[in-house]
């Protein structure tokens, strides 16, 4: 598994603190994210890092 970058947990509140359009599955991952103490799988961190390019504060969009 890679080391992850960015805190997982505080990543996934950031998104869902936004008004971000986010898809029903998007946020219930985010939801187990936000609240997870465990690591993240590699796959799970990949997915996150799609949805913080899609929705973080630097996407434009919502938060601009």
């Amino acid at each position: 598994m890679a080391e992850n970058p960015i805190d997982h947990r505080e990543a996934a509140r950031a998104i869902l603190r936004t008004d971000a359009p986010l898809r029903e599955k998007e946020g219930q991952f985010l939801g187990g994210l936000a609240y997870r103490a465990e690591p993240i799988s590699e796959r799970q961190a990949n997915w996150l890092a799609v949805l913080v390019r899609r929705y973080g504060p630097t996407a434009g969009g919502a938060n601009d």
